[in-house]
């Protein structure tokens, strides 16, 4: 059984999300990502899933205010932003990664947050549109494209 809950993570808690980290940046799947260090975690908020004690999954919350997002909210307005959102390969497709951005999305209601915003560098961009927009209900908003010529 998956558990989902907001820590302040311990030391041993941090280098297992630092783990975790190690194990993205070899995964590939995004443009641009290094493993994360003790001082990217210490100042965040943290949710994660845990199974039998162990996280399997987390979410690292960046508080923003809007600017010049005037098409999808007013300047000034407060967002629950998603700095970084992993889930464990071998959990993947078992709604670890839907449950946690429900619990997240929650947490963001309960403190009066109207909006929750992401960016990502995904290079699966049709597996992380079809999560984002089809089953966690966001709206794309925007996109970069390059191409190296």
């Amino acid at each position: 059984m998956v558990i989902y809950e907001e820590i302040r993570p311990t030391t041993e808690e941090i280098q297992e999300l630092i783990s975790l980290s190690k194990v993205w940046e070899k995964e590939e799947i995004t443009f641009g990502l290094l493993a994360n260090e003790t001082e990217d975690i210490t100042d965040k908020r943290v949710f994660v899933a845990r199974e039998d004690g162990k996280i399997v999954g987390y979410i690292f919350e960046k508080d923003g205010v809007s600017k010049n997002y005037g098409s999808i909210m007013q300047d000034g307005e407060t967002y629950f932003g998603i700095e970084e959102i992993y889930v464990m390969p071998e959990m993947r497709s078992q709604g670890v990664g839907l449950a946690l951005m429900n619990y997240v999305k929650g947490k963001a209601l309960e403190e009066g947050y109207h909006y929750i915003f992401l960016v990502t560098a995904t290079k699966d961009w049709n597996k992380i549109l079809d999560f984002y927009c089809n089953k966690c209900n966001m709206t794309f908003y925007c996109a970069s494209l390059v191409e190296k010529i």
